[in-house]
């Protein structure tokens, strides 16, 4: 499990603040697609990440940006 999950779970919450979803974005970027969230980000403006990765469009809702081909 994600450490930004955990710490939730671990406290009993079923929400994660904005710091803690943050972080877990961020960890998903890096084990799925091996960028930070940052990098992400910038390939999303740019329009410049997989078209066939499902995973791109799970991190995208995750970090609240706007991908072109979907």
């Amino acid at each position: 499990m994600s450490a930004a999950l955990s710490q939730a779970v671990d406290e009993g919450r079923d929400e994660l603040t904005p710091e803690e979803a943050e972080r877990f974005a961020d960890e998903q970027a890096r084990e799925y697609l091996g960028m930070s969230i940052e990098e992400f980000r910038s390939r999303a403006a740019a329009d410049a990440l997989p078209e066939d990765d499902p995973m791109v469009v799970h991190i995208g809702l995750l970090a609240g940006v706007e991908i072109h081909h979907c």
